[in-house]
């Protein structure tokens, strides 16, 4: 299984759980090929929520399971796409731990 590269470079985001890289439509229209139970595909908010426009450098993976910087950045076990480096936002769980 593999991610499409985004397809275009406007509206990029991150997904906040794995990082995987792509454009708000492509989120919209297939979702987060690593994080299916979150439910993005066809939901705004929900992207809006597990998304972020603030990340950091790409890595283009290719072949998971043989590059070292798949392991260094441990995301070996994920699907071939576009990743983040780094990636800044809070998650709706995270929200929820803040008001307990």
């Amino acid at each position: 299984m593999a991610a499409a590269a985004p397809s275009s470079l406007r509206n990029l985001r991150a997904c906040l759980q794995c990082k995987l890289v792509k454009n708000l439509a492509d989120f919209r229209q297939n979702g987060c090929e690593n994080c299916p139970d979150l439910g993005l595909e066809g939901d705004i908010d929900r992207i809006t929520q597990w998304t972020s426009p603030r990340f950091e450098g790409m890595i283009a993976l290719i072949h998971p399971r043989d590059s070292w910087v798949a392991r260094y950045q441990e995301i070996d076990s994920l699907v071939r796409g576009c990743y983040a480096i780094s990636c800044t936002g809070i998650t709706p769980a995270e929200e929820d731990d803040d008001y307990e």
